[in-house]
């Protein structure tokens, strides 16, 4: 799924946040689907994609900051900056050690 090929760009030794920002907005434009679809895609694939590519600790913050996008685009905040920003934290988060 491309949901997921784009959580493995950012999940890789050298991830690919552009590559993954283009795979989500190419879905977001072709398919229709909104920043909330993403969002729950997201959690889908993540759920799925954690237990081999993060350790617990860092899978539940990746949880967290996708329960604070969804929060924020429930609240009308711009989708393209709420799902740029996620890609990037989980980048950060993923190269974090410990």
């Amino acid at each position: 799924m491309e949901i997921d090929k784009a959580l493995l760009e950012c999940l890789k030794d050298k991830p690919n946040y552009r590559s993954a920002r283009t795979m989500i907005k190419s879905l977001m434009e072709s398919y229709g689907l909104s920043g909330e679809d993403i969002v729950r895609y997201f959690n889908a694939s993540l759920n799925r994609l954690a237990e081999e590519h993060l350790d617990n600790q860092k899978s539940y913050e990746a949880l967290a900051m996708l329960s604070d996008v969804d929060f924020r685009l429930a609240s009308g905040c711009n989708p393209d900056i709420q799902l740029d920003a996620f890609l990037a934290k989980l980048i950060a988060l993923n190269q974090r050690s410990g």
